[in-house]
């Protein structure tokens, strides 16, 4: 469940 919240987190940094 965390990880899915992670990654989402990640993406949307990245794709800043």
């Amino acid at each position: 469940m965390s990880q899915s919240l992670t990654n989402v987190l990640f993406e949307l940094v990245f794709f800043r």
